[in-house]
């Protein structure tokens, strides 16, 4: 069990289960085209600091509804976006997603702020794929992940 501010959670911080059910902030418009989810949501992204992402930043839901307040120390990747919802999928239809070479973990990055905290990796025959070397693969592979998702406006 961990806990964070005043909610405890019931999570394995040591292991993702199949069974989780996974959110990912999500911003508009780099993230939303004409109202739906668009792959670009789950790209290894080129932060301010100049580093590159090397897994997707997600929560582990519970039982609770997912309040837009909670989510508000996440800024936006791209100037001009703001928080416009959340896309859903369950941890299992993530780790289902093979393409080619192309595999999928999630695993949990627990923070002191976000003790939810999970990334989704991705992997290229067997070696971690990192923001500046996403091969062209990757857009497909990111384009299943959308479309397993539902999405929810804040």
């Amino acid at each position: 069990m961990c806990s964070g501010g005043d909610k405890e959670y019931d999570f394995n911080l040591e292991h993702v289960d199949d069974n989780e059910m996974l959110a990912r902030i999500v911003f508009s418009p780099s993230m939303v085209v004409d109202g739906r989810l668009s792959p670009s949501a789950f790209n290894l992204a080129r932060l301010k600091s100049g580093r590159y992402e090397k897994y997707v930043s997600v929560i582990r839901k519970g039982t609770e509804e997912i309040d837009k307040k909670d989510y508000e120390y996440i800024k936006p990747r791209i100037e001009g976006d703001v928080m416009d919802g959340f896309a859903l999928v369950k941890t299992a239809e993530v780790r289902s997603i093979v393409f080619e070479n192309i595999t999928i973990e999630v695993k949990p990055k627990p923070s002191e702020k976000n003790p939810r905290h999970a990334g989704i990796f991705y992997s290229q025959d067997g070696t971690l794929i990192r923001g500046e070397s996403e091969p062209e693969e990757l857009l497909i592979v990111t384009s299943m992940l959308a479309n397993k998702c539902s999405y929810h406006k804040f």
